[in-house]
């Protein structure tokens, strides 16, 4: 135990239990981006959105879930603007605060605004 009365550990070197280790390699495909997108969108995407095919869901096992989860998406022409606008930021070094406006905070909107009406 060090002075701030926590153990410190290695994921890669420490046992574990299995749920734990199901939880590391599911964080390990969505990093991947690996069946992350429902299959029915794969032939509905422009070519231009270079998304690996690895991103699409085939596996029957889960491909209900993730077209239960994609029906929330926003359309791709308004991820298409966040990006650009993005990047726009990124390339000019704006200021956390054009970050936190105009990219984070309408994504969150988006995501929260779709995520209460499903429990209200």
């Amino acid at each position: 135990m060090n002075d701030t009365g926590f153990n410190t550990g290695s994921f890669i070197l420490d046992t574990y239990p299995d749920s734990l280790d199901k939880l590391l390699n599911e964080l390990r495909d969505i990093t991947e981006g690996r069946g992350i997108l429902p299959a029915s969108l794969e032939n509905k995407l422009p070519p231009r959105s270079r998304i690996s095919p690895s991103a699409f869901d085939h596996d029957e096992a889960t491909r209900a879930k993730t077209e239960e989860i994609a029906s929330f998406l926003p359309p791709f022409d308004w991820v298409q603007g966040m990006m650009k606008r993005a990047e726009e930021c990124r390339v000019n070094r704006e200021c956390e605060t054009s970050w936190n406006g105009e990219i984070h905070a309408p994504i969150l909107q988006s995501v929260f605004r779709k995520r209460k009406s499903i429990h209200e």
